[in-house]
């Protein structure tokens, strides 16, 4: 007899099972048997380093360790594949690459990891959820020129696979997107994830307790995935040496923080080629206290400025939210009033949230914006002075 778990994850239909410590599974391969045998919890992490076969733990939904004893670190659980010696070429030419080809048709969906840390087994863990966020280039309001530069980046990155190697070089890219709050930033990472069909990472600096944490989360990240690091402006440890220096009691004694060399390494140092196809993205609202060894190029390849909203921006947020058609008379008025102040996509998307009508949402849009616009003037007389708001998108490729 043998012993499984059954469960289910949350938000789908089917049931997930997995083996019990000390189990055994035969799996049949061109007429051969192939032994899956899942040690208890004790002897896994030996296993793991003599080069088993990292699993999942539950089958049959993707993601998750439910089929381990424990919750988190997931990367120590292994099984052992036992099989005749004659078939050894068949297993390492054909059945294990039929195997993780089983998998991937298994989790079609994209996945987004978080990383978690559990102070019992004082180990952390990727834990994955179903990544459901909509956002695509086709419905994200940017510059068209802008857009246009990071899709075709991107598209080039992916079909670039020999030349990477050819140069020696690890098959990597990087991405800062920087602005104010509420420019974007994030859609655009999404927007990335979807268009590639890459797993998301979303990495929260200040949860890493040490270097070897932050080493251990970023060198078991699969290939085929984008590494979010989100508002890196809030971290310290990669502050401008000199905006850092003699400030440190904002830092917890308490908690061994980690290095701005060990973040270095693990993105373009030694670990860097641990890995391939991957994509890291920076997003921070004031890149000017970021350390300029963070984001030399070879690190961050590509810079991307998301600031207010440009006209050619609102009218792509006109056609997905009221499908008006571009020359509607009362774009024109708006365009002209985005010159002149300072309002974020975000804003602009909630004021067009409100209704479905497209004259009447126009017509708000265009009073929000008078409104925005004598308020600035008010400050302006307050102040004494003027003010240079005009909107700018750029992009900048670090050579």
């Amino acid at each position: 007899n043998k012993q499984f778990r059954v469960g289910k994850f949350h938000k789908k239909k089917r049931f997930a099972t997995a083996l019990v410590g000390g189990e055994t599974v035969v799996d049949v391969f061109d007429g051969e048997e192939m032994e899956w045998h899942l040690p208890h919890a004790k002897g896994r992490r030996m296993i793991g380093r003599a080069g088993g076969i990292a699993g999942r733990g539950l089958i049959g939904e993707g993601g998750g360790d439910a089929g381990d004893d424990d919750s988190y670190g997931s990367s120590d659980l292994c099984y052992r594949l036992t099989f005749q010696s004659r078939n050894r070429d068949k297993v390492l030419n054909r059945y294990l690459r039929h195997v993780y080809q089983v998998f991937e048709e298994m989790c079609p969906e994209l996945q987004l990891f978080t990383w978690c840390w559990s102070e019992c087994l004082r180990a952390g863990g990727w834990r994955p959820m179903e990544s459901r966020h909509p956002k695509t280039f086709d419905t994200i309001a940017m510059d068209g020129e802008l857009k246009r530069s990071i899709v075709d980046d991107l598209e080039r990155f992916v079909a670039r696979r020999d030349f990477y190697k050819k140069n020696g070089d690890p098959w990597k890219r990087g991405y800062l997107l920087y602005g104010p709050p509420g420019t974007g930033k994030s859609s655009v990472v999404a927007a990335m994830s979807n268009h590639l069909k890459f797993n998301l990472y979303v990495m929260e600096l200040g949860n890493i307790r040490s270097d070897y944490e932050l080493r251990h989360a970023l060198l078991s990240i699969q290939n085929k995935s984008i590494v979010v690091f989100e508002d890196i402006d809030c971290c310290p440890e990669l502050h401008a040496r000199s905006d850092s220096d003699g400030n440190d009691e904002s830092t917890d004694q308490n908690i061994p923080n980690f290095t701005l060399s060990t973040m270095l390494n693990c993105i373009d140092g030694v670990w860097s080629s641990h890995g391939e196809e991957r994509i890291i993205v920076f997003t921070t609202n004031h890149k000017d206290v970021l350390d300029p060894a963070l984001i030399r190029p070879g690190r961050m390849d590509m810079h991307i400025h998301l600031s207010y909203c440009t006209p050619e921006a609102f009218r792509s947020l006109a056609a997905i939210y009221l499908e008006v058609e571009r020359n509607h008379p009362l774009l024109e008025e708006i365009g002209e009033l985005l010159q002149t102040v300072d309002v974020t996509p975000a804003a602009l998307a909630e004021e067009l949230r409100k209704g479905s009508d497209g004259d009447v949402i126009l017509q708000q849009v265009v009073d929000f914006l008078n409104q925005k616009k004598l308020g600035k003037g008010e400050k302006k007389n307050l102040m004494g002075g003027s003010i240079d708001s005009k909107p700018v998108v750029s992009v900048d490729f670090a050579t």
